[in-house]
């Protein structure tokens, strides 16, 4: 089915095996596209007023670049989306929602999300960037893109593996928690900021790390800023091992297992170390070319205080 429209519809619902939709197709009341078993092409500009909500349910192509706005309803996904195409959700500070697996067969183009609450998605996302401006919570499985990545919300979850290609940086500004429960493999700089605190686990690789807000381990982590600093500004506790390697400078600025002891913690790379009050129940390794002791407490319960290369106290 091929539609084209330049009326302002009170509603519209289309239940077909293959829609194209070319031009610009705008509702005030629900606007609703089905897929019955096959696919739906998209293309153009869907706009909505009201509170009418965009729902595709089904498998989603995209055929050109494409956007979807809504005044006060939500956006959801059920199927999935592919298409080397860009797409941009405006969802007027409601919810959107993907379902099914974003970019798996063919990557989709720069994925741009604004002016909405909450985001989940249940499934990975491949595209060649990602901007995400929520006033909610947003919720992902893994990322991956060939360009960046910026996140700007109240609570944000990294459930899957997050990669970003070229130069290509990750950028989160967090209000709420950020929760990283998988590995992310970045090619630019990593950089965490806005007050929220950090729940990590597993390996941030980056050009650069830089973590503004306190941190608690769930579960063994370590910080690779490749050329490039690491840097935590605030505190970090929880009862598992850190490791941290960077060819310049690695610094902790606030107490390291203050109020929950870390198992363990190793800094390496040719760089240079400052780091304050330190509590481990395991041993502490510093490996770097030199090392800044700027705090008053190092203590270790079970094991050894090692300190390879020069020492500044």
């Amino acid at each position: 089915m091929l539609f084209r429209s330049t009326e302002k519809l009170a509603t519209l619902i289309v239940s077909t095996n293959n829609l194209i939709q070319e031009g610009t197709v705008s509702t005030t009341g629900p606007q609703t596209i089905i897929a019955c078993g096959s696919s739906v092409t998209l293309c153009g500009n869907y706009n909505l007023t009201g509170e009418a909500n965009f729902i595709a349910d089904g498998d989603v192509t995209l055929s050109c670049n494409t956007s979807v706005s809504t005044e006060l309803g939500v956006i959801q996904f059920t199927g999935t989306v592919d298409g080397a195409h860009d797409l941009s959700l405006s969802a007027g500070g409601n919810d959107v929602t993907f379902v099914g697996v974003v970019g798996g067969s063919t990557r989709i183009g720069n994925l741009t999300i604004e002016n909405t609450n909450n985001v989940t998605a249940f499934a990975s996302i491949s595209a060649e960037s990602i901007t995400g401006n929520m006033t909610g919570d947003s919720s992902f499985a893994a990322l991956n893109t060939t360009e960046g990545i910026s996140l700007e919300g109240r609570a944000v979850t990294f459930s899957g593996e997050v990669e970003t290609g070229g130069s290509g940086p990750c950028a989160v500004i967090n209000g709420g928690t950020l929760t990283v429960s998988a590995d992310m493999n970045i090619a630019g700089a990593f950089t965490q900021s806005g007050g929220g605190d950090v729940l990590l686990r597993g390996d941030i690789i980056a050009e650069g790390v830089s973590i503004q807000n306190s941190v608690s381990l769930t579960g063994d982590a370590s910080l690779d800023g490749g050329g490039s600093d690491v840097f935590l500004s605030g505190p970090v506790n929880g009862a598992y091992a850190l490791s941290t390697n960077s060819a310049t400078y690695t610094t902790f600025e606030g107490a390291i297992g203050g109020t929950s002891a870390l198992s363990s913690l190793t800094t390496n790379g040719e760089g240079n170390l400052k780091i304050g009050n330190v509590a481990t129940t395991e041993a502490q390794n510093y490996s770097n070319a030199g090392v800044t002791l700027k705090g008053t407490v190092y203590t270790t319960t079970d094991a050894d205080f090692n300190k390879i290369g020069r020492a500044h106290v």
